[in-house]
């Protein structure tokens, strides 16, 4: 089972590391090993899914719920610190991983708790499937309280570095110079596979880990489209026909004929024509309108039309406002 810790110690050699090609290298053989020693678990694509700082794949709406008070609170349970001391060392980075960093560090060289509450438990490595079950605990978690007995469970566990990128990755902002679209990079080399394989499977499933996991499965080609699931984001690119456009974006298997129909009247409804279609192009011609010449006298004549209504509208007022009373002399 693959440790958490080698996703700390990782992201923090990419924090201290300026080059991107270095930080792709190192991210690609932190993803090759971890699958080499477990490739038939989902720990390579948890790995990828924590480095890139999202606590679960963009398909996945479920939400962790934890904010600053949450894990402020959890925070000084865990390190026995006050707020004096939290706000301190919080003011000192602008980071919450940062400053737990500090007081759990502080924590253990003045004393280590005898054993029972507060104590660290570092004999019970924090795995990533734990991280993901703590995960997904919190995601359905009723209460505050539960959410917070989960995070302090985690904390307990986890050494200072640990807990650092922990409360990072909850938060949603790891800041160690990382981008999806880096570790999207890094799952290819990894994999030996195409990089543009690799995003055009995240683009449709809209899942990280399930594309380290068909990157080394070689089923990459085999990402489809889900409905009522989000699409990751593209840019636009033409096609020459509907058909084109609803093959590149085929239906999984066990859907019928309705998708790729729906999909066609979804053309028809636009206005666009069974042949030349492209987005810019279509909707270039249909603004064209008619030749330039008769283009501007068509704009002078509404303009024309536009003053004339005004004025009309004008004299109309005029002639209904109140007047004040003049004798007449």
């Amino acid at each position: 089972m693959a440790l958490f810790r080698a996703v700390a110690e990782l992201a923090e050699e990419l924090a201290g590391e300026a080059g991107r090609l270095k930080k792709r290298a190192a991210i690609a053989g932190a993803i090759s090993a971890v699958h080499a020693a477990a490739p038939e678990s989902e720990d390579a694509g948890l790995f990828a899914l924590y480095v890139a700082g999202t606590p679960f794949a963009e398909a996945d709406a479920r939400k962790l719920n934890a904010g600053g008070a949450l894990l402020s609170k959890a925070l000084l349970a865990v390190s026995g610190a006050n707020d004096v001391a939290l706000t301190a060392a919080y003011r000192r980075h602008g980071d919450m991983g940062a400053a737990a960093f500090d007081l759990l560090m502080a924590r253990d060289e003045i004393h280590v708790p005898e054993a029972g509450h507060g104590a660290p438990n570092f004999e019970a490595e924090l795995t990533l499937a734990d991280v993901a079950e703590a995960f997904a605990g919190m995601a359905v978690a009723k209460t505050t309280a539960i959410r917070a007995g989960l995070v302090e469970g985690m904390l307990r566990r986890a050494a200072p570095l640990e807990a650092k990128y922990l409360l990072k990755l909850m938060l949603g902002d790891m800041r160690i110079g990382v981008k999806q679209s880096l570790v999207e990079e890094a799952i290819a080399f990894a994999a030996n596979a195409s990089v543009d394989a690799v995003r055009r499977a995240v683009m449709l499933e809209a899942d990280l880990s399930g594309a380290v996991r068909r990157a080394f499965a070689g089923t990459l080609d085999e990402a489809r489209m889900r409905l009522f699931h989000p699409l990751g984001f593209m840019l636009a690119s033409p096609v020459e026909t509907p058909e084109e456009a609803v093959e590149r974006f085929a239906v999984s298997e066990g859907c019928d004929g309705k998708s790729r129909s729906s999909i066609r009247r979804a053309y028809g409804s636009l206005g666009v024509g069974s042949s030349g279609v492209t987005g810019r192009k279509a909707k270039a011609k249909a603004n064209a309108g008619p030749s330039t010449p008769l283009r501007f006298a068509q704009d002078d004549e509404r303009a024309g039309l536009a003053i004339s209504s005004r004025s009309r509208r004008s004299r109309s007022w005029r002639s209904r406002r109140a007047r004040p009373f003049c004798p007449s002399r």
